[in-house]
């Protein structure tokens, strides 16, 4: 991580800077720690990912998680919203970053349009029967990858997902 710019609120010390991932999208990362003696120990690691990049959402994500005792409790639990679509997005990005056809900006406009797609609607996402299911087989260790997420996520009631040069639309 290089250009990192530090901050205390609270008991929290808070680093963001940038951090080399694979992940199309990622941008700053925010790290938190709580502070003790010497270094501190770290608590939780957030990545930014293309509009989430502003000054203003990481300075809102660090204040709540400072001052906000449930949303910070959702954030250590990975029940926080950011936290879901994080983790899926994340599981589906190389999936499409891997598309020999796509062009490199393509790819980019593709992986955008996933995020929003999973953020706007992770509810209806992670309701679908056979999602739950592919879920349930992955944490029981018995899928190494996700590859059927995408499929899975074109299933669902009034989400029509489609990959290709327009990336994901929702419907």
């Amino acid at each position: 991580m290089h250009q990192k710019a530090r901050r205390k609120i609270g008991p929290f010390y808070f680093v963001t800077g940038q951090k080399t991932s694979k992940v199309v999208g990622a941008g700053p990362c925010v790290s938190v720690y709580i502070s003790l003696e010497g270094e501190g120990i770290p608590v939780i690691e957030r990545t930014m990912y293309f509009e989430e990049q502003t000054a203003d959402h990481i300075d809102n994500f660090c204040q709540k998680f400072a001052h906000d005792t449930h949303y910070r409790q959702s954030c250590l639990e990975g029940t926080a919203h950011w936290r879901r679509v994080g983790h899926l997005y994340e599981l589906n990005a190389p999936i499409l970053a891997e598309e020999e056809e796509l062009p490199e900006a393509d790819v980019f406009r593709a992986c955008r349009e996933m995020f929003h797609f999973i953020r706007r609607d992770l509810d209806r996402i992670e309701q679908h029967p056979e999602y739950k299911a592919e879920m349930a087989r992955q944490s029981r260790g018995e899928e190494h990858v996700l590859g059927t997420t995408l499929s899975l996520l074109a299933q669902v009631t009034g989400v029509r997902g489609g990959i290709g040069l327009s990336g994901l639309q929702g419907h």
